[in-house]
């Protein structure tokens, strides 16, 4: 973006150093002049830039303190990092010296016959425009996109690295959604565990109470052993009601939960690191009622269970078949989604005051020091929640939890999203001054184009044929080079952690490629503007 906005300076003042070199300017001088005032541009830019990020930076660290305060506990706030500001000012400066070398020598071939002629273009085509494809005036936009080999490279560049940072930085937002249990459709704002097992019917009467939006139970047997012709060891079997089953499609990685759901001969496996397992494959279950045959039906990335995982993971099963293979020993966990409410008052858990007969409360995660307990409309559903269940019953609030995991969800999607923004404005930005730079080069072109009979509608096509083939082609460069960019990102981060199969991110692509386009468009209005003030004679005699 910097060498283009160097190159659009040097196009707009090409008379200027015609008229230095007619004054017996060399060309060394002429190109330690650009140079020289680059650097003077930086010596103001730079400051700017680094004061900008300060105060993005303090302005991160609020947001983060903000959204989690035990969390982000060791964030700084207002510190100043010395080694990150002369990290800044030296790649400001070489940045600034980089980008003014090519404008700098492009300065340094103007001739002095230059000043006298008025032309703006350092070089002349050899070839014309093909107009058998194209109408007339699409041609010569096509063709003088295509005719600027370096600045071609660079604008095709610019489209296809804002291409490959959307993809890449997509691959991270579904990191984030699959590395949080918490924001999972079956993550529960209260857990109950019992050693002893808590009664099915149970479920019924905790989805009676008022605020109760949904709850859902799981049988669960650990330490089974099982074996297959693939590999044996010990595993988890868990049951699965209608609601969790519904869950479990977005999980499913391969094959068809249908059979699962009521039958008593198809399981479903969690997936892991190494499995050996295959859809179809039939495993053993030795189990305490006897040993059980079963089919794998379908592999799940992951699985909602409270139980540890065995050697294999977790097998899913309906309730029908783990009564069969371990009996009916009821519900040893149930999740309760409450309605509305979040139990939060001044940043803490509202609980009841003491625990309901035979009943005892534990909040599994984390509860602010000194919390005085509170009462409330959700308070007394807990209350009544934990009147239903067994003695031997443990309660864990997970809100506040799961309050802090969504917020850190949105944290890191808002910081990624937040740099594609960025990305995004320095492609506009970019594509905006390409187009200056054509326009300016070309400015006294147009003006006889308009004098032989031109209209100012075909001089706009032309100028929107120019910019759509610089989004044309850095939109497949950025799909070529993106795309398998994805799909590596995908497999390091995702696929081997939980065997999600890599899918064409349609959406995401659809959308980034509007967003070029849709900057190419843009990026024309003040170009055609400009033209279209200028009268012939006016265009012709302007000036640069």
């Amino acid at each position: 973006m910097i060498s283009a906005s160097f190159h659009t300076n040097v196009l707009e003042r090409i008379q200027f150093y015609g008229l230095l070199r007619c004054l017996g300017a060399s060309r060394g001088q002429v190109r330690h002049f650009v140079i020289l005032q680059g650097l003077r541009q930086s010596a103001r830019g730079v400051p700017m830039g680094l004061l900008a990020g300060q105060i993005a930076t303090w302005a991160a660290c609020l947001l983060l303190k903000s959204v989690s305060g035990d969390r982000f506990s060791e964030v700084p706030l207002f510190e100043v990092s010395i080694v990150g500001i002369m990290a800044g000012i030296l790649v400001g400066f070489l940045i600034v010296l980089l980008a003014s070398l090519s404008p700098a020598k492009k300065a340094a071939k103007v001739s002095p016959v230059t000043a006298i002629n008025g032309s703006s273009q350092l070089a002349q085509n050899r070839h014309a425009a093909n107009t058998k494809l194209f109408r007339v005036e699409t041609g010569m936009g096509v063709f003088h996109a295509l005719s600027g080999k370096k600045n071609l490279f660079l604008m095709t560049c610019s489209f296809a690295i804002s291409i490959m940072l959307f993809l890449a930085f997509q691959v991270m937002v579904v990191f984030l959604d699959q590395g949080m249990p918490a924001l999972a459709p079956w993550a529960g704002d209260l857990s109950a565990w019992a050693a002893g097992g808590m009664d099915p019917s149970v479920i019924e009467e905790i989805e009676a109470i008022e605020g109760v939006e949904k709850a859902f139970g799981r049988m669960e047997y650990g330490g089974l052993s099982v074996s297959s012709g693939a590999e044996s060891g010990t595993a988890a079997l868990v049951s699965y009601e209608e609601k969790q089953f519904g869950w479990a499609r977005e999980e499913l990685n391969r094959g068809d939960l249908d059979a699962v759901c009521g039958g008593t001969t198809d399981i479903l496996v969690s997936y892991r690191d190494g499995m050996l397992w295959q859809l179809g494959d039939v495993v053993t279950l030795h189990a305490p009622l006897g040993e059980k045959q079963v089919r794998i039906a379908g592999i799940l990335s992951s699985a909602n269970a409270s139980c540890p995982a065995g050697s294999l993971g977790y097998i899913i099963c309906s309730e029908e078949l783990f009564t069969e293979s371990v009996g009916a020993v009821g519900y040893a966990a149930i999740d309760v989604q409450l309605g509305g409410g979040r139990l939060l008052e001044d940043g803490k858990i509202a609980d009841s005051g003491k625990p309901s007969e035979g009943g005892k409360a534990m909040d599994s995660d984390k509860l602010a020091d000194g919390g005085k307990l509170t009462d409330s409309g959700s308070d007394r559903t807990v209350s009544a929640i934990r009147s239903l269940l067994p003695a031997d019953c443990t309660l864990a609030d997970k809100r506040l939890s799961n309050e802090e995991a969504q917020s850190s969800y949105y944290t890191g999607a808002v910081f990624i999203y937040g740099f594609l923004i960025v990305i995004a404005l320095i492609t506009v930005f970019n594509i905006f001054n390409s187009m200056n730079a054509s326009v300016a080069a070309r400015t006294r072109q147009y003006g006889v184009m308009r004098s032989i009979g031109m209209c100012t509608g075909q001089l706009y096509r032309m100028i929107a044929a120019e910019a759509a083939a610089y989004a044309v082609l850095g939109c497949i460069a950025g799909r070529v080079l993106g795309l398998p960019l994805n799909k590596m990102m995908f497999r390091f981060l995702i696929a081997d952690k939980w065997g999600i199969s890599w899918r064409l991110p349609a959406p995401s692509l659809a959308l980034i490629v509007i967003l070029c386009f849709s900057s190419a468009a843009l990026a024309i209005r003040r170009p055609i503007r400009k033209i279209g003030r200028l009268s012939i004679v006016d265009t012709i005699k302007q000036q640069q």
